[in-house]
């Protein structure tokens, strides 16, 4: 178990219920009280920006990478590498930092968990970003956890969900970057299962793939089984115990090109590849404008993912 001050050991749990690491807000778009005119203006030239890179971009989003695409759920080495250099990878770590820092206060040196941890992106971002936390990671395949081990400099351990080697209430944050979404993953008995290592006060923090029409062969490839919408994870939150609710959806300005590309080939490979430099380079500082709008409370009512994050009471 974890404990406070006691080194984690590397544990093998071989459990058969999860299949982990293999790898919004109501109504229209809201104008925050505060948001200066200049803040929407900009809010408006990011629409303009988004046809343009549209048009700039929509026949080169199609063209071949070469970098290697996942071909399947075991493909570790790929993960590792795409999730320190993509864009997506890359805004999904500052997304789920911030909203830890913003759901609850932290004290001086938090514990914290990644549970489905895969091979360290985020654990290595945590590293940097909060250098003074004591960092766990866990996930049921071997080789991500090695990776992740040697990655992050974290201490990580070969687990489940179900079986969380954690002692009760010694949590400050648990973070699960689209896990719950995996086949083989019960959602509301993972919840449940990770409050009680929170402390109380402790938050969890969700990222999930957005709207169940979008499944396609993406998803197959990651071992997706499911997609969800805000009401459902606030009612999965809700029945498992947690309280303090606050979901809302992001990459939504990349959105209409994530539509695109899933409704066009329903059946293709991942998504999960390194795009040509110039197009990592777009639609990198595309994310980084929606975090900049985010940070000053303009969301918006759609997106490709939804983040979540609920106290434990």
């Amino acid at each position: 178990m974890i404990r406070t001050g006691v080194h984690f050991q590397l544990a093998i749990h071989r459990c058969s219920e999860l299949r982990l690491g293999q790898h919004a807000v109501h109504g229209a778009l809201h104008e925050p009280l505060g948001l200066s005119r200049a803040d929407r203006a900009r809010a408006l030239l990011a629409q303009a920006a988004l046809v343009a890179a549209v048009l700039t971009v929509d026949l080169l989003i199609f063209l071949p990478s070469r970098e290697p695409h996942l071909r399947g759920i075991h493909d570790d080495h790929v993960i590792a590498t795409v999730e320190e250099r993509g864009w997506w990878f890359r805004a999904l770590h500052y997304n789920l930092i911030r909203a830890w820092r913003s759901a609850a206060p932290a004290p001086a040196k938090p514990l914290l968990l990644d549970v489905g941890c895969g091979t360290g992106g985020l654990l290595s971002r945590l590293g940097r970003d909060a250098p003074e936390a004591r960092r766990f990671g866990i996930d049921l395949d071997r080789l991500a956890a090695a990776i992740a081990l040697a990655k992050s400099h974290a201490h990580v351990a070969v687990g489940s969900t179900l079986a969380l080697p954690i002692a009760p209430g010694s949590l400050d944050a648990v973070f699960s970057a689209d896990v719950l979404c995996h086949r083989g993953v019960e959602p509301l008995a993972a919840l449940q299962s990770i409050l009680p290592c929170l402390k109380p006060g402790g938050v969890v923090i969700l990222n999930l793939p957005a709207y169940p029409w979008l499944l396609s062969g993406h998803d197959h490839a990651v071992d997706n089984a499911r997609r969800f919408g805000r009401r459902e994870i606030e009612s999965l939150l809700k029945a498992a115990g947690y309280g303090r609710i606050h979901t809302h959806y992001w990459n939504s300005l990349l959105f209409p090109l994530m539509v695109l590309q899933r409704v066009t080939h329903p059946h293709g490979a991942s998504d999960v590849a390194l795009l040509p430099a110039p197009i990592e380079r777009i639609f990198h500082h595309i994310a980084v404008f929606e975090a900049w709008l985010g940070d000053r409370g303009l969301r918006f009512p759609f997106g490709g993912s939804i983040l979540a994050t609920a106290v434990r009471s």
